[in-house]
């Protein structure tokens, strides 16, 4: 739509338009009709101005639903809260496995007897041998060794993750054919809204160190000249309170959920703020959003960012190696629901891929590539925003 055009509907309605009004609503289109929707019944001023617009504009607000989010660690974990936690884990997950078709002739491991062949089984990984190249699998009546030769998949495989096994007799030994993760149903349809709802992912600015400025002054003009209806922040703006305070205060009058890093400042702030991770629902749409300092010890495993996401979803734990220090929030640790988004930040590594319906997104840094992902709810559609350009 040309500026003439959007200049004669106001014009039509009995108001005119400041420049930057003007060059907001000829930036999106779409906006015209958003904004005379929502200004029905209004009083216009004789001149619109920007302030005035994105007031009437922000009366739109998309419901975040909290379906779960980090618990703080309890200071006395018992033998009996371990047990407890692992066989939930344990029966969870391999309810999960149990609907796999690929595992035919389930059995128990101890109705493994010396006549037994092939079948499966579904344990936890108690110990992993990369020398003998060898699992020792355990499940409630007992535990068995078996060998796996695909090295490049026994590396995937960490301790105390619950997996399926497909296996084989030869001779007097157990030998692994395939290897069964709970992983995600491959959907049918991907999850969207009705209607038009952008999401930005940002993170990692590090406000408290050295860096190019102009990436700061770019993000702002791009938000001012950009409609956006939710901007997910993802931890590691800065220690420093006041520069939290007022990187939030410089952002549109725009919903904010803010997943704290463990070194953020923690103002007082009008904004949804979550620590460390957390699960949410808006417009149809499940969200895994992630600080990612909690899987850092797995990006020594998958190589980078995006693909350690890809194999914890796989795996449907955010920490499958179990760990005392957060045996309080296992269950919450579980990836279920199945996110359609997971977002990270943290890693400074820019990237994004799909997989079976879910978009897998990690953000940059103002440290290494200021690179961000906005994505449209309506079609899923992946847009990069790189602050190195001026916009």
């Amino acid at each position: 739509m040309e500026k003439k055009e959007i200049i004669k509907i106001f014009l039509e309605r009995g108001t005119q338009l400041d420049k930057k009004s003007l060059d907001f609503f000829s930036t999106d289109e779409n906006r015209v009709q958003e904004f005379l929707d929502k200004a029905k019944g209004l009083e216009l001023p004789p001149i619109l101005s920007l302030d005035f617009v994105r007031k009437v504009l922000a009366e739109r607000k998309v419901r975040i639903n909290i379906i779960k989010t980090f618990q703080k660690r309890r200071e006395e974990v018992s033998v009996s809260d371990i047990s407890s936690v692992l066989n939930k884990r344990y029966e969870k997950i391999s309810s999960l496995l149990g609907r796999r078709l690929e595992l035919v002739n389930l059995i128990s491991i101890n109705k493994i007897g010396p006549r037994t062949r092939k079948f499966s089984i579904i344990g936890m990984v108690r110990e992993k041998d990369e020398y003998e190249k060898s699992l020792t699998l355990e499940d409630k009546t007992g535990e068995i060794k078996v060998f796996l030769e695909d090295e490049l998949l026994l590396s995937k495989i960490v301790e105390d993750e619950i997996v399926g096994a497909i296996c084989s007799k030869k001779e007097d030994s157990f030998f692994v054919e395939k290897i069964i993760f709970p992983d995600i149903p491959l959907k049918k349809e991907i999850a969207k809204s009705k209607e038009e709802v952008k999401c930005l992912f940002i993170s990692d600015l590090h406000l408290e160190k050295e860096f190019k400025r102009e990436y700061l002054e770019n993000l702002y003009n791009f938000l001012e000249r950009n409609r956006l209806d939710l901007i997910f922040v993802l931890g590691g703006i800065s220690p420093r309170t006041k520069d939290v305070k007022d990187f939030f205060s410089s952002l549109p009058k725009t919903q904010k959920i803010f997943i704290k890093g463990k070194n953020d400042a923690n103002p007082d702030i009008d904004v949804l703020k979550l620590e460390e991770f957390a699960f949410l629902e808006a417009k149809n749409v499940n969200f895994l959003l992630l600080h990612g300092k909690l899987v850092e010890k797995y990006l020594k495993i998958f190589d980078n960012p995006v693909n350690t996401l890809l194999e914890l979803l796989r795996k449907r734990h955010l920490n499958p190696t179990f760990d005392v220090r957060l045996c309080s929030s296992d269950e919450t640790l579980l990836i279920d629901p199945v996110p359609d988004i997971i977002a990270c930040g943290h890693f400074h590594t820019p990237g994004y891929t799909n997989y079976k319906g879910t978009t897998i997104l990690s953000t940059g840094s103002f440290l290494t590539q200021p690179i961000y992902w906005i994505i449209n709810l309506k079609n899923r559609e992946i847009l990069k925003l790189d602050l190195r350009e001026k916009l």
